[in-house]
């Protein structure tokens, strides 16, 4: 069968029709029972408080500053762990071995590993600046994702002017 605008048109039997308008009933009744026992709990109870921490959690985009925060371990922290351990250890490649030993890594994995470390122990002067690098250029701007992610959380009101906020 066709439309009046040329499209198809399905035709669905009645008892479909009546079992997905059923379905669909039913999913709304049990989320207004939900919505409404998560409404109803005493913000001073536990079940209060982690309602409300994970409201705020979702109006402050709380897995956005998750995934920045974690971005910032693995772009910062984790060169700055390399170079300082290269510098503990004498011998980066018995370093490296003892880690991959320890991490039961194997293969392609092991190899990149060691041939991170020793690399990174080769080279200290250039893995250390390019650590400090690091820091330097993403560090700065950590400062202003946890003063954003705490002030949506907690529902305070930034200023227009955040330069003169970040020299005081």
């Amino acid at each position: 069968m066709t439309g009046d605008d040329g499209s198809a048109r399905v035709v669905v039997p009645g008892r479909v029709r009546k079992t997905a308008a059923g379905g669909w009933a039913r999913g709304n009744a049990v989320y207004g029972h939900g919505k409404e026992w998560v409404e109803g709990q005493d913000p001073a109870s536990r079940k209060g408080a982690t309602m409300g921490w994970f409201r705020r959690y979702r109006a402050a985009n709380g897995q956005l500053y998750a995934v920045l925060l974690t971005a910032y371990v693995f772009i910062t922290v984790l060169p700055a762990t390399l170079v300082i351990a290269t510098y503990v250890d004498n011998d980066p490649a018995g370093l490296a071995d003892r880690v991959v030993h320890r991490l039961n890594l194997h293969g392609s994995t092991a190899t990149l590993f060691r041939d991170v470390l020793t690399g990174a122990g080769q080279n200290q002067l250039g893995a250390t600046l390019l650590a400090v690098a690091n820091v330097v250029i993403f560090g700065l701007g950590i400062g202003r994702v946890l003063q954003l992610a705490h002030s949506r959380s907690w529902g305070i009101d930034l200023s227009a002017n955040w330069l003169t906020d970040q020299m005081r």
